[in-house]
């Protein structure tokens, strides 16, 4: 080891012959010929990082028509805390198990914020409450997403004696 250090700073400095440059100064193309370097991911800024995290989680959350008709009820009662039992009342035929997870999935794709309140076990029937709202990421999103779906469909062909769209030849 002290050897391969010796001759590393004699090539540094120019005094060492060619042919004795040891294996850690020699570069990968010297060193292995027959491979090719490898191109490297450009990094990403924190806000892409996030970005690139979340677009997978809102996109599920949205593909799903209850998930839309919870966030639709939350952006008509914005800035309003909804218990949880208004919103099952909301959505009828659907179970408390399935509405929280259906509300888990907004939590986790930062759409929807939720709130736990807890009662007095001696007076509540419930021994804790939930509240949900629609987070401003959720409402800026949607927002957003509104007006530029509204500025694109003008850019669809529709037919004008049927009144639908049709796709254009």
């Amino acid at each position: 080891m002290k050897k391969a250090l010796v001759l590393s700073l004699l090539a540094l400095c120019g005094l060492a012959p060619a042919d004795t440059t040891p294996t850690l100064l020699r570069s990968r193309e010297e060193t292995y010929p027959d491979t090719k370097k490898r191109s490297r991911k450009p990094k990403l800024t924190t806000s892409q990082k996030r970005a690139v995290y979340i677009y997978p989680k809102v996109i599920k959350a949205l593909n799903n028509a209850t998930r839309r008709e919870i966030l639709a009820f939350l952006l008509e009662n914005s800035g309003k805390q909804v218990p949880f039992t208004r919103l099952k009342q909301q959505i009828p035929g659907l179970k408390n198990a399935s509405l929280s997870r259906h509300l888990n999935i907004l939590q986790r794709a930062w759409l929807v914020e939720r709130r736990v309140e807890f009662g007095s076990p001696r007076t509540a029937e419930n021994l804790y409450y939930s509240f949900y709202t629609i987070s401003k990421f959720g409402e800026q999103l949607l927002s957003t997403f509104g007006q530029a779906l509204t500025k694109s469909t003008k850019l669809i062909p529709c037919s004008k004696d049927k009144g639908h769209i049709s796709p254009s030849s």
